[in-house]
């Protein structure tokens, strides 16, 4: 299906947002500059950055696990670093729309962002998971600061 033919009569704000999910690209949603996220508040832009952050870290860290194998890629620690991943992207997402159920996702995403922490830090010897355990601690602080 043609995106524009798909967004045709959407506001070109709304259409810029949807546009990346209607194509089935998994281009992230905030890499796109709308009116919203030129307006957001500054600590909003800190935990979307921190989210995007977050989500690019969780991602690098993933593949790495699995290249060292081991208690690196144990199925949990890579479940977690993938569940992390994927709620920071789309709070990140939430974040940049200025939704207002970015509250109840920033929860959702503080909680799977210290679960990864945790399980980053028993591997605290190996400094990409430390690097990886420090960035999702202070994303999950600003997204329990946006939850409220």
């Amino acid at each position: 299906m043609d995106v524009r033919h798909a967004t045709q009569g959407v506001d070109q704000r709304a259409s810029r947002t949807v546009e990346p999910y209607v194509r089935g690209a998994a281009a992230r949603p905030i890499a796109m500059p709308t009116p919203q996220t030129q307006t957001l508040d500054r600590e909003m832009q800190n935990c979307l950055d921190a989210c995007t952050d977050c989500f690019e870290t969780c991602e690098r860290t993933l593949a790495y696990c699995l290249s060292k194998g081991g208690d690196h890629a144990r199925p949990e620690h890579i479940a977690l670093l993938i569940d992390c991943a994927r709620i920071c992207e789309t709070s990140a997402g939430f974040l940049a729309r200025d939704s207002p159920l970015h509250g109840a996702v920033c929860g959702a995403c503080a909680e799977a962002c210290e679960r990864c922490a945790e399980s980053c830090e028993r591997l605290a010897d190996d400094p990409v998971l430390k690097e990886c355990a420090d960035v999702c601690r202070k994303c999950a602080a600003s997204c329990r600061s946006m939850a409220g």
